[in-house]
């Protein structure tokens, strides 16, 4: 007898579900388990989760903790995929007078473990040292469609400063250009130099009122002035077509910059904090991510342009130097809450949520090494849509989650999904996944080693913020219906063992290849195991494993 004979017919005849085997069809959406889990909980907020799951298995799950007023960050590990998690250890100083908040996890192709937050905490006062100053004359530009205008840029030495300035204009808005000439100069000591900054405005750029900034790098330092650029219609008339006057919500008025610390021997020990970003104006909501040529990504929003921008910076030695600064995003409306990944195919995919349409929705850019695409929109409600988690599983499935609140004061916010399976072509409708009379939000999300989909989040369903989370169903592919059933099974079984030994390539492949639902180790992404494009008996033990759950 065929040896996939042999393996089909002796498990068929174990379970004595054969009358099943010719009934059973391929589904195609996820099941979620019934069960929900809860990290430890505590009498006092927990939000803003990050989640990851290291090269060794274990699972590490970062949030933000009020503790005593004051929030800070925690940190909470798994390594039986989440059926015990251990104690509940604070990253941050419990006792500082100052809000640790919004933290995100990576896990770098050397091991390091990476944690970046937001915090107002108040900056160390430098010594007096050499320094410079950046200003601009004139700060107020008004320039029509398809002309040019200059500006004056001036650094001024102070404390005896002699060092070179790297001038760039990190964002700008579509279809302007920008020249700096020089755009590298060095001031006499207590001295000044100057730079001209010509702004070409092409017929094709939208009019409305915009900030460009200009920033100086030299001496360790760096500094920027912005400038306030009108573009206008070069017949005089009127536009109608971009409308700028809307105002940003409300924000405190402390100042909050970006910091990280990084741990090289998985979690016994932490380095010191490190200050990211130094400046005046907010800086929030990192998220870090490495890429396969082990470049490090930090995006994050902040009001270096006198509104919010995504931004972002890149180190290819481990942190130990990072690039300049580089706008995302430039809108007169907010552009908030930036979640990163890299995809297979080495794409990097930034979604956040954007008040540019006149309500927030989620929006994502996608870089292929050299540019960066347009912005696109993938919401499209009356809803406020924000702090988006974007996650790409084994099979190339990329997903995005968020949280969505109707837009009245009596509705609560849930989280919801959607997610495309040919690389953000086409979409899926939008999926609501939680229903609950209280507040779901701040959703963060991963993909462990044994296949599963993990979502967490923030909810207040206990009286006070806590985590939940809540895993997809693996092995759950068909049911009596022929369709998945909210429990793995022996239809479920059934249907691998009949399509044991099929290919990509075969007849029918296209029908049978749910049951492709795992594979071996797949270098360089070590402990990941995605369908290899054979049902075997990895698929088979997938099954197994989860028999009976829901």
């Amino acid at each position: 007898m065929h040896q996939k004979a042999k393996i089909a017919s002796s498990l068929i005849t174990l379970f004595i579900v054969t009358l099943l085997t010719t009934t059973i069809k391929p589904a195609a959406a996820v099941i979620w388990s019934e069960q929900l889990g809860t990290l430890p909980t505590y009498e006092c907020f927990d939000g803003h989760p990050s989640i990851t799951q290291l090269a060794n298995g274990t699972i590490y799950v970062v949030w933000t903790r009020d503790v005593m007023g004051n929030p800070k960050i925690y940190y909470s590990t798994s390594s039986d995929h989440g059926d015990t998690w251990s104690e509940e250890m604070n990253l941050t100083d419990t006792y500082a007078e100052c809000k640790d908040m919004n933290p995100s996890i990576a896990q770098a192709v050397n091991g390091a473990i990476w944690v970046a937050w937001s915090s107002n905490r108040p900056p160390i006062p430098p010594p007096p040292e050499p320094d410079f100053s950046i200003d601009a004359s004139p700060k107020n530009l008004t320039i029509p469609q398809g002309y040019s205008d200059t500006s004056t840029i001036v650094i001024t030495s102070l404390n005896n400063f002699n060092d070179p300035v790297a001038l760039t204009v990190p964002i700008k808005p579509d279809n302007v250009t920008t020249t700096l000439n020089p755009d590298q100069l060095t001031p006499p000591p207590n001295g000044t130099a100057n730079s001209t900054l010509t702004i070409l405005v092409e017929t094709t750029a939208t009019p409305g009122n915009y900030t460009l900034v200009v920033m100086g790098k030299g001496g360790g330092k760096s500094h920027s002035v912005q400038l306030s650029l009108e573009i206008t219609e070069s017949s005089g008339g009127e536009s109608g077509e971009a409308t700028f006057s809307q105002t940003s919500p409300s924000e405190s008025t402390e100042d909050y910059e970006i910091f990280y610390k990084c741990s090289s021997d998985g979690g016994a020990t932490w380095s010191d904090d490190v200050q990211f970003t130094d400046n005046a104006v907010h800086d929030l909501n990192p998220s870090i991510i490495q890429t396969v040529n082990g470049t490090l990504w930090i995006f994050w929003q902040s009001n270096m342009t006198g509104n919010q921008e995504i931004f972002y910076t890149t180190s290819s030695d481990d942190g130990s130097s990072w690039s300049e600064a580089q706008g995302l995003t430039v809108d007169s409306n907010p552009d908030r809450a930036p979640s990163a990944i890299q995809t297979v195919d080495g794409r990097i995919w930034v979604a956040w949520s954007s008040y540019r349409t006149g309500y927030f929705e989620i929006f994502y850019k996608t870089y292929n090494g050299s540019s960066w695409s347009n912005a696109t929109r993938l919401t499209n409600s009356t809803n406020i849509d924000t702090s988006p988690s974007i996650l790409q599983t084994f099979d190339g499935t990329i997903w995005l989650f968020w949280s969505s609140c109707e837009n009245s004061a009596q509705a609560t916010t849930e989280i919801f999904y959607k997610c495309s399976s040919d690389g953000g072509a086409t979409w899926s409708d939008d999926v609501q996944f939680t229903d609950n009379a209280d507040e779901d939000t701040w959703a963060s999300t991963t993909q462990t080693d044994d296949l599963k989909i993990w979502v967490l989040w923030a909810s207040n369903r206990t009286g006070n913020f806590d985590l939940f989370y809540r895993t997809s169903l693996v092995g759950d592919i068909t049911g009596p219906s022929s369709e998945p059933d909210g429990v793995v099974d022996n239809y479920d079984l059934i249907f691998v063992c009949n399509a044991y030994g099929d290919k990509e390539g075969d007849t029918g492949w296209n029908e049978r290849k749910i049951a492709d639902i795992t594979g071996p180790e797949n270098p360089p992404f070590s402990r990941r195991f995605p369908p290899n494009g054979v049902v075997d008996v990895y698929d088979l033990a997938a099954v197994g494993k989860n028999y009976g759950a829901t």
